[in-house]
């Protein structure tokens, strides 16, 4: 019998998401052995690809180099996944190390020359899942999914179940992708608002409060009350929500994490940089979902870097701020750089004491002022 007709197993959603969950958990190791592009598929994409149910074997499901650019250059899309001979799903993939930020119009092109409704911009760590919700045939520059295989969530997981081939379905994976364009635009206003209340937030709950239409004076002076509200809130959501540590991480007390070693050594080597600027003790560490971070009085919107330090990986991204919303970030997707010690922390010593510089302007024109600090010193936060 030929190897493409082989039965692929047909896991249940539970043993999916098990599977998955495993395969995602051998990442680390399996990455550092992927020199090129080439080894990066055989090695971390096609067997996520043979995961979801397709046959990679079989050359009429898994269609390699497949010509679907418009401009006729001879440049050819990695994967193909069709069905009867249509196309349903491109896949364009990169070396594991690369940011695929370089890459997504080269996937739009191949899309404009296909009749597929979902591409796929991956590195075999991160995958970017497009369709055409705003032009018909024209790839959103935007992706409705991304999925980390080194941090899993629940949603990325929601997202790979519904392209598995046994219950693949162009309708609900376009009402899925319609949804969840909704849910980012809405994620990214509540973290503006939570970030920096607008004049409707602050006169809501004003309104809430007295009863009336408040005044310009009580808006001002409700704006920073409510802030401080909203980030008491979502401490003690985040403390009483807080995920199980991995082995090592065990708590030691109600809410409180031992860190590990590496944490401890990058939290040191913060401080030290941050000595003459703020006092050690409003710099603390925190244990994430795949990641550690150090924080500006053990706030989640003062994020000074997030890093993780493993036998196999090893990266750091640093905190910066955005004028455009009047908000501190740290973006461990686009923003990631690879050390090889500890110590290399230290070369990041201008950016760290930036940051937290300009988390310690206050005052009532702080905003105006932080936004004139980051475009006179640090216009390449604005990038």
């Amino acid at each position: 019998m030929p190897c493409w007709k082989r039965d692929i197993p047909k896991p249940n959603n539970m043993d999916f998401r098990e599977t998955i969950r495993q395969f995602a958990g051998g990442i680390d190791g399996l990455k550092l052995c992927c020199s090129n592009e080439e080894a990066t598929k055989h090695s971390l994409i096609l067997p996520l690809i043979q995961l979801l149910g397709y046959n990679v074997f079989d050359p009429t499901e898994v269609v390699p180099e497949v010509d679907c650019d418009i401009r006729r250059n001879g440049d050819r899309v990695d994967y193909v996944i069709q069905r009867h001979g249509h196309h349903l799903i491109l896949i364009e993939c990169k070396h594991w190390a690369r940011d695929l930020d370089y890459y997504v119009s080269q996937l739009g092109g191949y899309f404009a020359g296909s009749l597929a409704r979902f591409g796929i911009l991956t590195n075999g760590i991160e995958y970017r899942f497009y369709t055409d919700l705003d032009r018909a045939n024209l790839m959103d520059e935007e992706p409705f999914l991304v999925v980390d295989m080194e941090a899993l969530t629940d949603d990325g997981l929601d997202g790979l179940d519904v392209f598995r081939k046994d219950v693949f379905n162009e309708k609900v994976i376009m009402e899925k992708a319609t949804d969840m364009k909704c849910l980012n635009a809405l994620r990214d206003e509540v973290r503006q608002e939570l970030a920096d209340p607008s004049f409707e937030l602050v006169t809501h709950f004003a309104r809430r409060i007295y009863g009336q239409v408040p005044s310009k004076s009580v808006r001002e002076h409700m704006k920073p009350l409510l802030l401080k509200a909203i980030d008491g809130y979502l401490q003690t959501a985040e403390n009483q929500c807080v995920a199980p540590p991995p082995p090592g991480r065990e708590p030691k007390s109600e809410n409180q994490y031992v860190t590990a070693p590496t944490d401890d050594a990058v939290l040191a080597i913060v401080r030290e940089i941050l000595a003459g600027v703020v006092s050690p003790e409003r710099v603390g560490v925190f244990f994430g979902s795949g990641y550690s971070s150090i924080r500006l009085d053990g706030s989640q919107w003062w994020p000074i870097i997030k890093f993780k330090y493993t036998e196999y990986t090893k990266w750091v991204s640093l905190g910066k701020y955005w004028p455009q919303s009047n908000h501190f970030y740290c973006n461990q997707q686009k923003d990631k750089t690879y050390i090889d010690q500890v110590e290399d922390v230290r070369g990041f010593e201008k950016d760290i004491r930036d940051i937290v510089s300009v988390m310690l302007i206050d005052g009532e024109d702080q905003d105006e002022r932080r936004v004139a600090w980051v475009r006179k010193n640090r216009p390449d936060w604005c990038e």
